[in-house]
Protein backbone atom coordinates (compact mmCIF):
# COMPACT_ATOMS: atom_id res chain seq x y z
CA UNK A 1 0.00 0.00 0.00
CA UNK A 2 1.48 3.35 -0.55
CA UNK A 3 -0.96 5.45 1.77
CA UNK A 4 0.21 6.65 4.83
CA UNK A 5 -3.94 6.95 5.86
CA UNK A 6 -5.24 5.02 8.43
CA UNK A 7 -2.90 4.90 11.36
CA UNK A 8 -1.50 8.09 13.44
CA UNK A 9 1.40 7.78 16.43
CA UNK A 10 1.72 10.88 18.08
CA UNK A 11 4.85 11.57 20.74
CA UNK A 12 5.41 13.28 23.48
CA UNK A 13 7.70 16.00 24.63
CA UNK A 14 11.10 13.81 25.85
CA UNK A 15 13.10 11.83 22.91
CA UNK A 16 10.99 9.66 21.45
CA UNK A 17 12.06 6.55 19.25
CA UNK A 18 9.01 5.33 17.02
CA UNK A 19 9.44 2.05 15.05
CA UNK A 20 6.14 1.59 12.72
CA UNK A 21 4.79 -2.03 11.38
CA UNK A 22 2.95 -0.62 8.96
CA UNK A 23 2.16 3.32 6.86
CA UNK A 24 1.37 5.67 9.33
CA UNK A 25 0.92 9.38 10.03
CA UNK A 26 3.83 10.22 12.56
CA UNK A 27 3.45 13.21 14.70
CA UNK A 28 6.67 13.30 17.34
CA UNK A 29 7.43 15.58 20.13
CA UNK A 30 9.75 18.25 20.69
CA UNK A 31 12.77 15.87 21.68
CA UNK A 32 15.74 14.58 19.19
CA UNK A 33 13.27 11.99 17.95
CA UNK A 34 13.86 8.70 15.98
CA UNK A 35 11.44 7.75 13.90
CA UNK A 36 11.96 4.71 11.56
CA UNK A 37 9.42 3.56 8.95
CA UNK A 38 8.03 0.11 7.48
CA UNK A 39 8.93 -1.64 4.90
CA UNK A 40 6.75 -1.39 1.55
CA UNK A 41 5.01 1.28 3.29
CA UNK A 42 4.24 4.97 2.56
CA UNK A 43 4.38 7.52 5.50
CA UNK A 44 4.28 10.81 6.74
CA UNK A 45 6.92 11.67 9.26
CA UNK A 46 7.03 15.16 11.45
CA UNK A 47 10.05 15.37 13.90
CA UNK A 48 8.47 18.68 15.90
CA UNK A 49 11.49 20.37 16.91
CA UNK A 50 14.87 18.69 18.36
CA UNK A 51 17.40 17.12 16.69
CA UNK A 52 15.29 13.91 14.56
CA UNK A 53 16.75 11.17 13.07
CA UNK A 54 14.63 9.63 10.45
CA UNK A 55 15.41 6.08 9.58
CA UNK A 56 13.87 4.97 6.44
CA UNK A 57 13.84 0.99 6.29
CA UNK A 58 13.64 -0.93 3.46
CA UNK A 59 11.27 1.51 1.27
CA UNK A 60 11.18 0.43 -2.18
CA UNK A 61 10.26 2.04 -5.21
CA UNK A 62 6.38 0.66 -6.48
CA UNK A 63 6.03 -1.25 -9.83
CA UNK A 64 2.22 -1.99 -10.97
CA UNK A 65 1.65 -5.68 -10.56
CA UNK A 66 1.79 -5.76 -14.58
CA UNK A 67 5.26 -4.75 -13.85
CA UNK A 68 4.61 -0.90 -15.52
CA UNK A 69 6.94 1.86 -15.24
CA UNK A 70 6.81 3.29 -11.70
CA UNK A 71 4.82 6.67 -11.17
CA UNK A 72 3.88 9.35 -8.70
CA UNK A 73 0.76 7.38 -8.33
CA UNK A 74 2.41 4.23 -7.37
CA UNK A 75 5.71 5.26 -6.03
CA UNK A 76 6.13 4.34 -2.13
CA UNK A 77 7.71 6.93 -0.04
CA UNK A 78 8.55 8.82 2.79
CA UNK A 79 7.60 12.36 3.20
CA UNK A 80 8.73 14.06 5.92
CA UNK A 81 6.98 17.28 6.44
CA UNK A 82 9.79 19.68 8.64
CA UNK A 83 13.42 18.49 7.96
CA UNK A 84 15.32 21.09 9.55
CA UNK A 85 19.02 21.95 10.34
CA UNK A 86 20.31 18.91 12.97
CA UNK A 87 18.10 16.46 11.86
CA UNK A 88 19.28 13.26 9.42
CA UNK A 89 17.83 11.06 7.04
CA UNK A 90 19.46 7.02 7.24
CA UNK A 91 18.86 4.14 5.08
CA UNK A 92 20.36 5.52 1.75
CA UNK A 93 23.11 2.36 2.25
CA UNK A 94 26.28 2.62 -0.45
CA UNK A 95 25.57 6.32 -1.70
CA UNK A 96 28.62 8.31 -0.81
CA UNK A 97 27.53 11.19 -2.81
CA UNK A 98 24.24 13.74 -3.11
CA UNK A 99 24.00 15.31 -6.46
CA UNK A 100 21.75 17.69 -7.46
CA UNK A 101 19.20 16.82 -10.44
CA UNK A 102 18.29 20.04 -12.62
CA UNK A 103 14.70 19.69 -14.37
CA UNK A 104 14.58 21.37 -17.51
CA UNK A 105 12.05 22.57 -19.98
CA UNK A 106 11.03 18.65 -20.74
CA UNK A 107 9.72 18.40 -17.13
CA UNK A 108 5.81 18.62 -17.12
CA UNK A 109 5.23 16.60 -14.28
CA UNK A 110 6.77 14.74 -11.19
CA UNK A 111 6.81 11.67 -13.28
CA UNK A 112 9.16 13.19 -15.99
CA UNK A 113 11.16 14.18 -13.27
CA UNK A 114 11.55 10.83 -11.97
CA UNK A 115 12.51 9.69 -15.29
CA UNK A 116 15.38 11.91 -15.60
CA UNK A 117 16.57 9.63 -11.85
CA UNK A 118 15.37 6.57 -13.68
CA UNK A 119 18.77 6.08 -15.56
CA UNK A 120 21.38 6.81 -13.34
CA UNK A 121 21.61 3.60 -10.83
CA UNK A 122 24.88 2.73 -9.48
CA UNK A 123 23.75 3.74 -5.88
CA UNK A 124 23.36 7.04 -6.49
CA UNK A 125 21.42 9.77 -4.03
CA UNK A 126 20.17 12.53 -6.05
CA UNK A 127 17.69 14.96 -5.08
CA UNK A 128 16.01 18.25 -6.91
CA UNK A 129 12.93 20.40 -6.59
CA UNK A 130 9.66 19.86 -7.77
CA UNK A 131 6.50 21.83 -7.09
CA UNK A 132 6.70 22.77 -3.61
CA UNK A 133 9.09 19.66 -2.10
CA UNK A 134 12.30 18.43 -2.42
CA UNK A 135 12.67 14.89 -3.56
CA UNK A 136 15.42 12.59 -2.21
CA UNK A 137 15.86 9.65 -4.22
CA UNK A 138 18.38 7.11 -3.77
CA UNK A 139 18.80 4.27 -6.47
CA UNK A 140 20.43 1.39 -6.33
CA UNK A 141 22.68 -0.68 -9.02
CA UNK A 142 19.68 -1.14 -10.88
CA UNK A 143 18.98 0.83 -13.80
CA UNK A 144 15.37 2.12 -13.12
CA UNK A 145 13.66 2.90 -10.09
CA UNK A 146 12.80 -0.39 -8.58
CA UNK A 147 12.41 -2.43 -5.17
CA UNK A 148 15.59 -1.58 -3.06
CA UNK A 149 15.14 2.26 -3.95
CA UNK A 150 14.14 5.16 -1.81
CA UNK A 151 12.37 8.06 -2.61
CA UNK A 152 11.85 10.74 0.23
CA UNK A 153 9.49 13.69 -0.28
CA UNK A 154 10.76 16.71 1.88
CA UNK A 155 7.86 19.11 2.19
CA UNK A 156 9.25 22.55 1.23
CA UNK A 157 11.72 23.24 -1.17
CA UNK A 158 15.51 22.74 0.17
CA UNK A 159 18.48 23.46 -0.89
CA UNK A 160 20.60 20.26 -0.12
CA UNK A 161 23.79 21.30 -1.84
CA UNK A 162 25.74 21.49 1.38
CA UNK A 163 23.83 18.37 2.93
CA UNK A 164 26.42 16.11 4.11
CA UNK A 165 26.16 11.99 3.09
CA UNK A 166 28.38 9.55 4.65
CA UNK A 167 27.37 6.01 5.48
CA UNK A 168 24.22 6.18 3.57
CA UNK A 169 23.05 9.28 6.05
CA UNK A 170 22.35 12.41 4.74
CA UNK A 171 22.33 15.52 7.50
CA UNK A 172 21.15 19.19 6.63
CA UNK A 173 23.83 21.78 7.67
Amino acid sequence: DNSSTGLTVKGGSADDIITLAQAATVEAGAGDDVLTTAANTSSTLSGNGGEDSFVVTATTAATTSAGTAVTNANIIKTTITDFAAGDSITGLTGASDLAKIDLDSTVQSLDDAFDLLSTSGDDAAQWFNYGQSTYLVYNDSAADLSDGDVVVELTGTYDLSNATIASGVVELA
